[in-house]
């Protein structure tokens, strides 16, 4: 399962780009990784890149 970043790492990544998220914001990226992040990493086990032909 994928590691959904904590919202400290979030934060440090937004502020990185010259974002101030506020914490709902924060909370709400994460959900949303929670969801994509375990749903990447299936579709990678499922489907490696070396066995696309790439």
């Amino acid at each position: 399962m994928a590691a959904t970043p904590s919202p400290a790492e979030l934060r440090r990544i937004a502020e990185a780009q010259g974002v101030t998220p506020t914490d709902e914001d924060l909370e709400a990226v994460r959900a949303f990784l929670q969801i994509l992040l375990p749903a990447f990493a299936e579709l990678e086990r499922r489907f490696p890149l070396e066995a696309s032909g790439r």
